[in-house]
């Protein structure tokens, strides 16, 4: 197995990143700094640590979790800013290093999947796999005909153009409206931007599926269930992702 995959297996940091990890000289294989991450490793005899600390391949563990407001998806933080790593950790017992696949903004709340399997974070991300996210979104106003279909061409904003993408009016509230919207990347802030792109400012927003996963289960903000491999596999499967 090359080092950068056995750093990204065991959950360390994300196959993108680990080849950064490696090339900073954080990284030993036997006691040896390694600067090669297509070293071939042997995951029962070789002893690999990272800033001094051996790693070891763990149990897969994934979980569903029901974002709150006002937390942040970096695990860390310098700012201080309060990360969904410290709401875990106040509220449950996850013996193992997870991490989000993907992210929401502090203000957004829904669906996360978290896990120590950086196969399965690669592959949901990974833009030829389409997965779709689902969000309820309230916004300023109602959008029109003609905003629907700017959604399904894909839009062109500052840093990107987005890929087709659908909008669907739920029900109006004075003021405002309750859409839903699907979209399959998941560049940063790409909901909110898009809605303020058609003149419609996003005032709450949650994430509610992301592929067949939902929040059946888990419908209270902070709420997290543990699920099984099996049901990982038969995501995989629905979802296409290979």
């Amino acid at each position: 197995m090359k080092l950068e995959r056995y750093i990204q297996k065991a959950g360390i940091t994300s196959r993108r990143k680990a080849p950064k990890l490696i090339e900073s000289g954080r990284v030993k294989v036997n006691s040896k700094i390694a600067k090669d991450f297509f070293l071939e490793v042997d995951e029962e005899k070789d002893i690999i640590e990272v800033d001094g600390k051996p790693i070891e391949l763990e149990n897969k563990q994934y979980y569903l979790f029901n974002k709150p407001a006002g937390y942040i998806t970096a695990l860390k933080d310098p700012f201080k800013t309060p990360t969904i790593n410290d709401f875990l950790k106040k509220h449950y017992n996850i013996t193992v290093r997870v991490h989000p696949v993907g992210r929401l903004d502090k203000d957004t709340e829904g669906l996360l999947i978290l896990t120590n399997d950086g196969d399965l974070t690669y592959k949901v991300l990974h833009p030829k796999m389409k997965v779709e996210k689902e969000y309820l979104a309230k916004v300023y106003g109602t959008p029109n005909k003609e905003d629907v279909k700017r959604f399904e061409k894909g839009m062109k904003l500052k840093q990107f153009t987005t890929s087709p993408a659908r909008l669907q009016i739920k029900e109006s509230e004075g003021n405002f409206s309750w859409i839903t919207i699907v979209i399959r990347e998941g560049k940063k802030r790409q909901v909110k931007r898009m809605c303020s792109h058609i003149g419609h400012k996003v005032v709450y927003l949650k994430r509610i599926r992301v592929g067949t996963f939902t929040l059946f289960g888990i419908e209270k903000p902070g709420d997290l269930k543990e699920i099984g491999k099996d049901e990982i596999e038969k995501f995989m499967i629905e979802n296409q992702i290979v």
